[in-house]
């Protein structure tokens, strides 16, 4: 699961069967020249599987009313541990 905070950052958090969640971790920190990084989404294999390699998108929206949101992707590799 992803989501943002208020800040502009973006958090992740996994988990193999949806009651017991890792703790969660910082996924992308908002760059100095970005208002925030808003609504995260992960796209993978399918609509039930995320697989080793995913997408993430998000939206950033610029300081000041005037700039227009940028639409970015990433990709994320999970590997599991040991």
């Amino acid at each position: 699961m992803v989501w943002h905070r208020w800040e502009g950052d973006l958090w992740i958090s996994t988990s193999q069967d949806l009651v017991s969640w890792s703790p969660p971790k910082l996924l992308l920190s908002k760059p100095s020249d970005l208002g925030k990084a808003w609504c995260p989404t992960l796209i993978g294999e399918s609509d039930q599987v995320g697989g080793e390699t995913v997408t993430l998108l998000y939206a950033e929206f610029p300081n000041g009313k005037s700039a227009a949101r940028k639409f970015q992707t990433r990709e994320l590799v999970f590997r599991k541990s040991m």
